[in-house]
């Protein structure tokens, strides 16, 4: 899903991998499950972004491909 260049909201540990990863990359938002007002709050934020016609182009997922974890697994091989 990080690959398809769409914002994530990650309902979720906010101190848990996937919350990293979403750091990290840049790609979304990772809202703790009891926060209730957070999760209508983004989700607004981001209807109003793509009413605006408003992008979120600043991600950095590379280490995160195929071929990147391909490679990883062929050194440890």
């Amino acid at each position: 899903y990080l690959a398809s260049g769409n914002f994530i909201l990650g309902i979720g540990p906010v101190d848990g991998d996937a919350a990293e990863v979403l750091q990290q990359t840049q790609a979304g938002h990772m809202i703790d499950r009891e926060n209730v007002q957070g999760i209508k709050d983004q989700i607004t934020t981001c209807f109003l972004d793509w009413k605006e016609k408003r992008t979120r182009s600043t991600r950095d997922v590379g280490k995160y491909t195929r071929k990147y974890l391909t490679g990883l697994l062929e050194k440890l091989l």
